[in-house]
């Protein structure tokens, strides 16, 4: 019996062994895949990267901080500069292609460093010993890649990365280096964007209610304040402008986008249908939350501690809803949290109350097994559409070359929808024409994202060239979405006066 026993825990201890590796492996090679699309430039990106992204290349091309196409100015004060001086820092060449294989490095190695704390951390020992809960693990992986490759151009991707790092001090550091750890981290997501750095904020009141009593979990926010604060203000001095002309702009910029009030009616159409994902990243998010409450509830018996967590874990839920869940287009900054999100998901599926007493075999473990299980199938779908844009998709150096051409042939500044900026080789010749509206005497209109499969019709317009593909993309003969991903596009030329005005069309 000895030697059985002996034998069993040796058996037991490599099986740990071989899936932590697995882990591992499956992070890099779901990294790995990410570099290779985007060395493609897949995904197509979404219409925010036109804010963000232009001004990291100009830069990078000696331009300065400017933004033309999106401002109408040289100068880009509408956000911290810090985003666009680290991925121009990383590039080696100023392009496009460039530019988004740098963002999917920074995918690739919040995935790994993902992989590695969840492989280190105590908590996730019994998920990886269990079978189950391996399972739950790896699928975890799966919906993590592909939330952080949705933020296709967009600032989520460094700060999710941030996230992650801080993350892993949490599991590798001893608790006295985590205020500056955290202090760090808030100033630079901060600097990146500052709603980035509120969210983080968020997240370290909660962490050091939950690891301190109240009193010392108050100091150790103020000491973080204090390394922030002033962390901001440098990051922020490093860029080419003012640092007061920055923030006064950030004031103003986000006034505006904070002023409207979205009814109940549009919150449903956003989640529900325009982007269902989303909807069900925001369920789990809530069911997180509601999670941490009961165990803040039935935690210590102290009452101070006790609400002090619900006060931080409420305030906390405020602050999302006020910053993003209320303002459906700004949904994706909740992106940054995916990490932070799977992580405490997985922690209050193997501990509860501090102890490894709850069944791996029971509702937490399935309930999680279909949330992630959900994001996984989108992963797969999404590297099924790149199969499909592959085979038969216009790719990125098709409609470059063809692009250039119809640039080349006018003087005139060219109209492009949403993504088409990512076409030229400089951008001071582009205008960006929303969807829905007409612009200039020649107009480029793209098919990805408009679900369209064939050009519209456009009062005013004539339809020069198209290649437009015809048919949805299928997977195993069934339909996985409208139009097949790609940079396939439609000219149309004015066919009255030149210079008209601005004008709305159904596409």
């Amino acid at each position: 019996m000895p030697g059985t026993s002996l034998s069993g825990l040796n058996e037991m201890s490599r099986s740990f062994g071989y899936r932590r590796v697995v882990f591992l492996c499956c992070a890099i090679a779901l990294g790995a895949y990410h570099i290779f699309a985007s060395a493609a430039m897949y995904p197509v990106p979404g219409g925010d990267a036109v804010v963000f992204m232009p001004p990291a290349i100009n830069l990078k091309a000696g331009r300065g901080l400017s933004n033309y196409i999106w401002t109408g100015r040289q100068r880009f004060v509408e956000h911290p500069p810090v985003f666009q001086m680290v991925v121009s820092a990383c590039m080696w060449k100023s392009d496009t292609r460039t530019a988004f294989i740098v963002l999917a490095a920074f995918n690739a190695l919040t995935l790994m460093l993902y992989a590695a704390i969840l492989s280190a951390a105590e908590f996730a020992q019994k998920l990886i010993a269990s079978a189950a809960g391996f399972a739950v693990l790896l699928s975890s992986l799966l919906a993590l890649a592909f939330l952080v490759f949705t933020a296709s151009g967009r600032p989520e991707t460094l700060s999710a990365l941030i996230l992650t790092l801080a993350i892993a001090a949490i599991t590798w550091f001893p608790q006295k280096y985590w205020l500056v750890c955290f202090g760090i981290a808030i100033g630079v997501a901060a600097a990146i964007h500052p709603t980035h750095g509120i969210f983080f904020a968020c997240l370290v009141v909660i962490t050091f209610l939950f690891t301190s009593p109240v009193p010392q979990a108050i100091r150790k926010m103020m000491g973080a304040a204090a390394i922030a604060l002033p962390l901001f203000w440098i990051l922020l001095s490093l860029g080419p402008y003012p640092v007061e002309e920055v923030l006064r702009t950030l004031s103003w910029h986000a006034a505006l986008a904070a002023g409207p009030d979205y009814r109940v009616s549009t919150l449903v159409l956003y989640y529900l249908k325009l982007a269902p994902w989303s909807g069900v990243y925001l369920l789990g998010l809530s069911l997180v939350f509601v999670s941490f409450g009961i165990l803040f509830w039935r935690g210590p018996e102290d009452r101070i501690t006790r609400w002090g967590r619900l006060a931080g874990l409420l305030l906390t839920a405020f602050v999302f809803w006020f910053f993003s869940i209320r303002r459906p287009n700004a949904s994706y900054y909740l992106i940054m949290l995916a990490p932070a999100l799977a992580a405490s998901a997985l922690y209050l599926c193997g501990v509860r109350d501090g102890t490894s007493d709850r069944r791996l075999t029971g509702a937490p473990l399935l309930m999680l097994a279909a949330f992630f299980g959900i994001f996984s199938l989108c992963l797969a779908r999404d590297i099924a559409l790149f199969v499909d844009y592959r085979t038969d998709g216009v790719s990125f150096a098709e409609a470059r070359r063809d692009f250039d051409r119809l640039v080349r042939s006018t003087d005139q500044i060219v109209s492009v929808s949403e993504s088409l900026w990512v076409l030229a080789d400089q951008f001071d010749r582009l205008s960006i024409v929303e969807r829905g509206t007409t612009s200039g005497d020649l107009m480029i209109l793209q098919q990805t994202q408009r679900g369209s499969l064939s050009p519209p019709v456009i009062p005013g317009y004539r339809l020069v060239s198209q290649r437009f593909i015809s048919h949805p993309p299928k997977w195993f003969g069934l339909p996985i979405a409208r139009t097949t991903p790609g940079y396939s596009f439609a000219v149309f030329v004015r066919e009255g006066p030149p210079g008209g005005n601005r004008q709305n069309h159904e596409s």
